[in-house]
Formats: C-alpha cells, structure tokens, sequence
C-alpha cells in the first residue's frame, strides 16, 4: 500500500509532461532561405505549383520548385517571429550579389559565420537592390530591419 502511495505522485507527474510544443512553421528554399510562421491561425493552400501561406495578417505565396523542406519547430528558425514585413521583405543570393527586396529607409545588416559585420547599407529605394559583388561564397545572416534571414552564396 506504501508503494502505491509513492508510485501515485511520480505517476502524476509523468502525467503532466507532455510532447514539446512546436510553435512554428519553418519553410527552406532551394537556396537555403529559411522563413518561419507561427501555427497559430496558419493556413496552407496549394493552388497548381504555388504554395500559399496564411498566419494572422501574414500572407506569403512560394513556388513549390524553389522549396526544398518544410518542417515544425519550437522557435522561428529566423529567430524573429515574421510580421506584416515578411510580405514584402525578401533576401536572396543574386548572381551579382546579395538582393535585398525591402521598402524605402531599411537597415540592412549583413553579418558572415564568424559573426563579423559583413556589409550595411540603408535601402535608398522600394523594391529589389543588390548588394553587389563585395560578398564571397559563404553562409550569411541577414538582418533587415529586424527580421532575421539565413543565405547560402555559392
């Protein structure tokens, strides 16, 4: 009866742990580009070769050609949870260089493996600018205005 009595407690708490709770969404490009949408309220349509994603007020739209894994995780991959920016916020390795699609007045920040500021500059215009050839091949992070990108320069 003693044991039963000793058992219930650890019984109990082993009750109480659960599986680990998985947060977000994170889709990787063929490129290496890492985007993360919280699961609350997310949504999926694939629509012919197109994927939609819709988290909140959050919409993006990928093609599935450029998307070479999509899986759940605890934490944002990007370590920022994305917003409304994610829609017109975009970081891809250019065959001149770095392109940063971003609006007018960004901080763009630029950061290589060792976590050395690689390159910065302020986006001057809406829309795609190229941050040209002063990046060699190598894993950067990307910071713009906040939000977080991952990129793989061959």
């Amino acid at each position: 009866m003693k044991k039963l009595f000793l058992s219930l407690p650890l019984a109990l708490l082993s009750l109480t742990a659960g599986a680990q709770s998985l947060d977000y969404l994170t889709l990787q490009s063929t490129e290496g580009v890492h985007t993360s949408f919280p699961i609350d309220g997310l949504k999926l349509y694939v629509e012919g070769a197109q994927l939609r994603v819709a988290s909140g007020e959050t919409q993006a739209t990928f093609n599935l050609a450029d998307l070479s894994a999509m899986f759940f995780a605890q934490t944002s991959t990007t370590a920022i949870a994305n917003d409304a920016l994610a829609a017109t916020t975009s970081v891809k390795p250019g065959a001149n260089g770095l392109v940063v699609t971003a609006p007018k007045g960004a901080v763009v920040r630029c950061y290589a493996a060792d976590g050395r500021l690689a390159a910065q500059f302020v986006k001057t215009s809406d829309g795609g600018e190229t941050l040209g050839e002063t990046l060699s091949a190598g894993v950067y992070v990307v910071n713009v205005n906040g939000e977080t990108f991952k990129v793989l320069m061959r």
